[in-house]
């Protein structure tokens, strides 16, 4: 079968660029595998293109606006499902263009394109997956490194705001030596409160604090490279930069436009509620005064179940009554993912 150049560039992104270059995961691979079945779907049923024929050319302005519009209103896909096939679709544009010119209108086309913006209602957290990837970006050969990894490991585990971190002192972490550590946090209007803490981030507490040799244990916990007390505005730039060469990593993750460090906190409590915790323990261990607060975080739960099922990532697959095509609809080498 006679395909275009998208499509020879395309079957080596994914059978040997993604795998063997960057060494992603299968699970990595699936993920940009079905930002492609979509919007080869959207050729095919909007188009009249069939995948074989879908070409660098058809990446252009007007098809690019249609093919948001397929996604939000035929699709059902949230924002947030659209930013990330559109940069599935702008990574495999990137890599393209510096093989194949003819992409480089392709991806201009792509990297220029108004996306639609998150809702208020949608709260910026990441998924367990994003976390785990973000807690690996700090080099931890560097001393700062390593009390940046520390720090957004300990952001994360206790669900402390971002002033919350600027002002604990090293005494406030309690039986760190102990089975149960503790972190002693103190909140909005001068209220403190314990949080547990797990034994990996005390183990990474520690080494950092004797690491840091610290005179007094009225110090801060965590320092700037200046060694003076850390600031929010020091955590959020920790934050973006963190995000920034996470996302660069994974393209296909990291969907919303904005992250701050309150998207620790929201990412904690969203995999607390996700594990079976109680709304009301959640509310207590976030320093919530009112349940309706910690309310929000069980509509973002629903709202993922609402997505998984509208995206039949379901386990069990329920077979179609309709007889099988036998015309490939996708290439061979997205069909195997």
């Amino acid at each position: 079968m006679k395909t275009t150049q998208f499509n020879n560039q395309l079957s080596k992104y994914f059978t040997e660029f993604l795998p063997q270059i960057r060494q992603c995961s299968p699970k990595t691979i699936e993920s940009y595998s079905d930002s492609f079945i979509s919007l080869f779907s959207f050729f095919h049923e909007k188009k009249g293109i069939k995948f074989n024929n879908v070409d660098f050319k058809d990446i252009n302005p007007k098809n690019m606006d249609d093919y948001i519009l397929y996604l939000r209103k035929e699709k059902g896909n949230s924002n947030s499902t659209i930013g990330v096939r559109i940069s599935a679709l702008a990574s495999f544009l990137k890599y393209s263009s510096k093989r194949d010119m003819r992409a480089l209108s392709a991806l201009n086309s792509v990297i220029n394109m108004k996306l639609p913006a998150r809702t208020n209602k949608e709260i910026a957290y990441f998924t367990k997956e994003e976390m785990s990837l973000l807690l690996r970006i700090p080099d931890i050969r560097k001393d700062v490194g390593y009390r940046n990894r520390v720090l957004l490991s300990f952001l994360y585990d206790s669900g402390a705001r971002a002033q919350e971190i600027c002002d604990i002192c090293i005494k406030d972490i309690i039986s760190i030596n102990g089975r149960n550590p503790k972190a002693r946090l103190k909140g909005k209007g001068n209220k403190f409160r314990e949080v547990p803490i797990s034994l990996e981030v005390a183990n990474l507490l520690r080494h950092y604090l004797k690491d840091r040799n610290a005179a007094t244990s009225d110090e801060p916990l965590f320092l700037s490279t200046s060694k003076d007390k850390m600031t929010t505005k020091l955590i959020s730039h920790l934050v973006d930069k963190t995000v920034k060469e996470a996302k660069e990593e994974r393209p296909d993750l990291f969907a919303c436009d904005k992250y701050s460090p309150h998207s620790f906190r929201h990412s904690k409590a969203v995999h607390l509620l996700e594990a079976g915790v109680p709304l009301i323990y959640i509310r207590n261990f976030l320093g919530h005064e009112s349940i309706q607060t910690t309310e929000i975080y069980a509509k973002v739960t629903q709202g993922n179940l609402n997505r998984i099922l509208s995206e039949k990532k379901a386990n069990v697959s329920i077979p179609a009554e309709d007889k099988p095509q036998t015309d490939n609809k996708f290439p061979d080498f997205l069909s195997d993912f």
